[in-house]
């Protein structure tokens, strides 16, 4: 059955995989160890690219972990922030389109409850009327990046383990700003579910 990776398995499972696959085996490489990929050899291109695949799953998996760590220590996710602000007293919206799209929501759901996940009910709407697309691209790169923040832990440590403190610092750097950026796209899908159903709807 031929069938064409989608743009999420794609940036999210493939990506944060290869660059972790990759670095560790161009390590290994420099300290005179033997590749355990050849990629001039298209068979072993080919396995590399599975194997990455199958590794993608387990570190999104992680990356779940991670992200309920990190949306912990926000008092809940992104779009949780419409009806009360986060442990850091942030908004995602400004307080005028906030008002309007709680008077939206409270025509169609009743009172609101801010235990309710309004993003998910709102993003199924969405879906339905084909409207997802842009949000789509929000997600698949918020879940590039929890993957990547993944990826720099483990070569973090991996660093670490082989006393390459500057490379371990570089690694550390790398996921700071994937955990910023994963941060950020995360905030912007919650703007884009909101903003699009208050313009939609």
């Amino acid at each position: 059955m031929k069938r064409e990776l989608s743009f999420y398995e794609f940036v999210a499972l493939i990506i944060p995989s290869v660059i972790l696959l990759f670095s560790i085996n161009f390590i290994l490489t420099l300290e005179g160890n033997k590749p355990f990929f050849d990629f001039s050899n298209i068979g072993e291109s080919v396995i590399f690219l599975c194997f990455s695949y199958a590794l993608g799953h387990i570190i999104q998996g992680i990356g779940n972990f991670l992200e309920s760590f990190i949306w912990f220590c926000f008092g809940g996710m992104p779009t949780k922030w419409l009806l009360k602000v986060n442990r850091f007293n942030k908004n995602i919206l400004d307080q005028l389109v906030t008002e309007k799209i709680k008077a939206k929501l409270c025509t169609e759901f009743g009172d609101t409850n801010d235990k309710m996940d309004y993003g998910t009910l709102i993003y199924n709407k969405l879906y339905c009327k084909q409207l997802t697309g842009r949000i789509d691209i929000f997600n698949g790169n918020y879940s590039l990046f929890r993957g990547l923040s993944v990826t720099f832990i483990i070569l973090t440590s991996f660093m670490i383990f082989k006393y390459n403190y500057q490379l371990a610092l570089i690694c550390g750097f790398c996921l700071f700003i994937s955990i910023r950026r994963m941060i950020r796209f995360a905030q912007t899908y919650a703007k884009e579910i909101y903003k699009t159903y208050l313009t939609q709807f």
